[in-house]
């Protein structure tokens, strides 16, 4: 695994425990990725996702 790639795992799987566990999840890395680059809030990430889902 190349280091680049170990990295986008540890950011996707630190969304996946900030979205919590009610409602649909993203189901790949590359689904959670855009989602690093909001800030830190919970609700900023939520929001993302729920309107990308759209």
């Amino acid at each position: 695994m190349v280091y680049r790639h170990a990295n986008r795992l540890i950011q996707a799987t630190k969304i996946l425990e900030n979205l919590g566990p009610i409602g649909p999840k993203p189901e790949t890395e590359s689904q959670a990725r855009p989602l690093t680059k909001l800030e830190d809030a919970e609700d900023q990430r939520r929001a993302g996702y729920d309107y990308a889902k759209v």
